[in-house]
């Protein structure tokens, strides 16, 4: 269980940071668009009720960075966790 949750932060973070990169590349004035509603994941089908909401670039960009960060630190604690469980397990 954790190491799935380990994976599936490192996918976000990974998802969010190629996000960012490409935002980087484009004008700030530029019109950009934040998903908003239910997203399951490891689903790709489409969702009824998932709408797109215009968003200012460097709000985005601001919320991806925010992802990112708590992106890492997840993974840093699930890691110790993760750690913790196997000495404790091995005793």
């Amino acid at each position: 269980l954790v190491a799935a949750k380990l994976q599936a932060a490192d996918r976000e973070r990974r998802r969010s940071a190629l996000t960012l990169k490409e935002l980087d590349e484009i004008s700030p004035d530029t019109k950009v668009y934040k998903t908003i509603g239910s997203y399951p994941s490891g689903c790709v089908d489409f969702i009824p009720g998932r709408m797109f909401l215009i968003t200012p670039n460097p709000q985005v960009k601001t919320e991806l960075k925010e992802t990112i960060a708590k992106c890492d630190s997840d993974a840093n604690n699930l890691t110790v966790l993760f750690f913790l469980f196997r000495v404790n397990h091995l005793r």
